[in-house]
């Protein structure tokens, strides 16, 4: 199945959100053991999300490249 731009998008948006929501839960356990793997888990969360926006951008990039050059006929 190929990625659309827009689906990755929409995927980073969903990890960015996680992750605040994670790093909340993190700061209400801080005496907890479990915060530090709560805190791995927004990282892990915020990179994933940094990683599908780049990947977004590069589809873009390469439709807008695509669609911009005209073969002839």
């Amino acid at each position: 199945m190929a990625l659309t731009p827009q689906f990755l998008r929409a995927r980073a948006l969903r990890y960015q959100r996680l992750a605040i929501k994670v790093r909340r839960e993190a700061g209400a356990e801080s005496g907890d053991p479990i915060a530090p793997r709560l805190i791995e888990l927004a990282e892990m969360l915020e990179r994933d999300a940094v990683h599908d926006d780049e990947r977004a951008r590069v589809l873009l990039e390469v439709n807008d490249v695509a669609t911009s050059c005209s073969f002839p006929e």
